[in-house]
């Protein structure tokens, strides 16, 4: 998956729960981000691996049980 296609998709999914997605800070080789409660370590890669894309997304839903 391209990096850009996975933080469009993590702020659609921000948006419709109604949390917000932020950009904390850039790293070399992560960026962190703030998806409601959830920290999110993205990668600075172009391409993004499908499992870790999948993980990065449960880690997005699991992070928001306790709303």
């Amino acid at each position: 998956m391209k990096r850009a296609d996975l933080i469009r998709a993590l702020h659609q999914r921000a948006q419709r729960r109604g949390v917000e997605f932020v950009l904390l800070r850039h790293g070399g080789r992560h960026d962190v981000f703030l998806f409601g409660s959830a920290r999110i370590e993205v990668p600075r890669h172009r391409e993004i691996r499908e499992m870790l894309a999948r993980a990065i997304i449960r880690a997005c839903d699991d992070g928001e049980d306790d709303r």
